[in-house]
């Protein structure tokens, strides 16, 4: 907006040096006669002075209220107006505008992947190009049935999207309390960088729309889609489908062929819908003031309601773990944890993947059985612990190293080699208590539950592994008899997904004594360490939070591409499924980079 203000002042002031009156608007009235008509012995005395009255005059007179209130609102009428430059495309030109989002839709289809986002995501895509086609439209006709000038027009549409989305944003933010700033995120020299692209790119693409039409501005944009994909891999190391290269050929041709196959010059100025709609015309004129205001309220309605399902539409629900935004910053949550990274049998092939995780951590630790040679049983970065069910217990063993020599470690974090985390979405969690991953559904269990008898819960755990309840109960009535003030029920024991689980270092002495104490009796991991991790958050204050919206569970399997994209944490990944597993590794070291830039 103000780089259109700026445009326009400039044009102005040619206007002035000309003669022409702040009351001509679009037209030319002169207030003496032009420069360049004058005898040459005139004296020169410098350019006039474009003082804030005579520019706001002119900008008052160059755009009337009826095109102030079409620049306002982008109306669907006028797509039906412009009928008559639709018909007057040759055939092959509507041959060409079909082909080109063939060739878009071929570039990005990946074979054997189905669909990567739900049906929501596609809805409300099919939405924003209906919304987008008409507006372009639209904006078309606005700039090319009016003499007035482009940087008026793009100061008056700008101004009015300031105004609206200062209001929308307004509103979300009262009724969804976890809504960014206004300014959140700005700190960043890449999104800045982001704003000032597309400010030029606006007023590039309103040029197109005055001296060309909006089935050109479509080509342009569709053309950079395509060239994006190849700088995209070039730039970010980001891998290409194998149809990439069929369906970017498909879209240079379908421009070429629409730019080299232009319609005769005819076009009606008639047509089906233009009574009806200058009909339409007069009632908007009259009624102005509560048709923008009726329009503008609707669209700040439909924004706080797609605001309110957006955690289900396209996403998965998050559930009612902490709130999670992902925030443009230059810093990861977990620059000062350990990441505890565990294997069940051994995969060293499966190594440089996860190393990909370095970046946002202080360290990693790799835990993968029979890795360590004797006697040497651990050290900080690698142990090589074998007993899977008891793995808590070497969790607790790491904690004792870092309590000993690692003063700047805050916390561990404990997930499995074949899990995922997206570390910069855990910005906004509080962790300064244990945070739990748990499922909230069963597709294999199990469920965070505490009880006193394992009827409350049909899980197959509590026989395949030797009647675990009993075991927990007698490690619980072992924690009751050392007296360390725990608050303990004695017959009480719980059941959980235990694979994914942040442990702050104000908690590592509890995580330490309490691990012991269950590891001496033996209990298998999805019981001893939610039985004790409860225990704890009956004790401290503020010590227990459980994450409800990471993907999976213990036995889960086959994530999508949409899965491991959009949740911030999730179990499991198949490894030999590449499409997936290499997008989410794609993804990673492309916020590595980011990470790189920002510091």
């Amino acid at each position: 907006m103000g780089l259109a203000a700026a445009l326009f002042h400039r044009e102005c002031r040619k206007r002035l040096a000309d003669g022409i009156s702040p009351e001509a608007g679009a037209e030319p009235r002169y207030l003496a006669l032009p420069s360049a008509s004058t005898p040459e012995k005139t004296p020169s005395v410098g350019p006039p002075r474009l003082g804030l009255a005579a520019f706001w005059g002119y900008f008052r007179n160059e755009v009337s209220e009826d095109e102030q209130g079409h620049l306002y609102v982008l109306a669907l009428c006028y797509a039906l107006i412009n009928n008559s430059i639709f018909i007057s495309y040759s055939r092959v030109q509507w041959f060409a505008v079909v082909l080109q989002p063939v060739g878009l839709v071929l570039a990005q289809y990946e074979p054997g992947t189905g669909t990567a986002y739900a049906l929501g995501t596609y809805a409300i895509l099919l939405l924003q190009v209906f919304l987008s086609a008409a507006s372009s439209v639209y904006n078309q006709h606005i700039l090319q049935a009016n003499k007035t000038s482009l940087h008026a027009s793009n100061a008056v549409l700008y101004a009015a999207g300031v105004f609206v989305n200062l209001l929308c944003h307004v509103v979300v933010r009262i009724i969804k309390t976890d809504e960014p700033g206004f300014f959140e995120g700005y700190d960043s020299i890449g999104a800045v960088m982001v704003v000032v692209s597309n400010v030029f790119i606006g007023l590039a693409m309103t040029s197109v729309y005055k001296y060309a039409n909006a089935v050109v501005k479509c080509i342009a944009t569709a053309v950079s889609s395509g060239l994006l994909l190849y700088l995209s891999t070039i730039l970010f190391g980001t891998r290409l489908g194998t149809m990439v290269v069929p369906g970017t050929i498909i879209v240079a041709f379908s421009s070429w062929l629409y730019l080299a196959t232009p319609a005769a010059a005819t076009r009606s100025s008639a047509g089906p819908g233009r009574d009806s709609c200058k009909t339409l015309g007069v009632f908007v004129k009259r009624y102005r003031v509560p048709y923008l205001a009726m329009l503008t309220f609707t669209t700040v309605l439909v924004v706080a309601f797609l605001t309110l399902i957006q955690t289900t539409i396209p996403g998965p629900s998050p559930g009612n773990g902490p709130s999670h935004p992902a925030p443009v910053t230059a810093a990861s949550p977990f620059r000062n944890t350990l990441a505890f990274v565990r294997w069940n049998s051994a995969h060293p092939e499966r190594i440089p993947f996860v190393m990909k995780y370095e970046p946002f951590f202080r360290s990693i630790h790799l835990s993968i059985p029979d890795m360590m040679p004797a006697p040497v049983a651990r050290n900080m970065t690698h142990d090589g612990f074998n007993e899977t069910f008891l793995i808590y217990r070497e969790v607790a063993n790491v904690m004792k190293m870092v309590l000993a020599g690692q003063p700047q470690v805050d916390g561990l974090m404990y997930f499995h080699f074949d899990g995922w985390l997206d570390p910069m979405r855990w910005n906004s969690t509080d962790r300064d208590g244990i945070l739990f991953a748990r499922t909230s559904t069963d597709p294999q269990g199990p469920l965070f539950r505490c009880m006193n008898d394992i009827s409350a819960y049909d899980w197959g755990g509590w026989h395949s592994f030797d009647r675990q309840d009993r075991r927990a109960v007698q490690a619980v009535q072992a924690v009751l008899a050392m007296d360390l003030g725990y608050r303990v029920k004695p017959d009480e024991f719980c059941v959980g997904w235990s694979d994914i689980y942040y442990v702050p270092r104000r908690l590592f002495a509890d995580f330490i004594v309490l691990a012991e104490t269950f590891a001496a009796f033996e209990v298998f991991h999805e019981v001893a360490i939610p039985t004790f991790v409860n225990i704890i958050a009956q004790t401290r204050p503020s010590a227990l939070a459980f994450i409800d919206d990471c993907w999976g569970s213990c036995c889960a399997s086959n994530p999508t591409i949409e899965d491991v994209t959009t949740t911030r944490c999730g179990h499991r990944l198949d490894y030999l499924n590449e499409n997936v597993t290499g997008v989410f590794y794609d993804k990673l070291d492309g916020m590595a980079r980011e990470l790189l830039v920002g510091s």
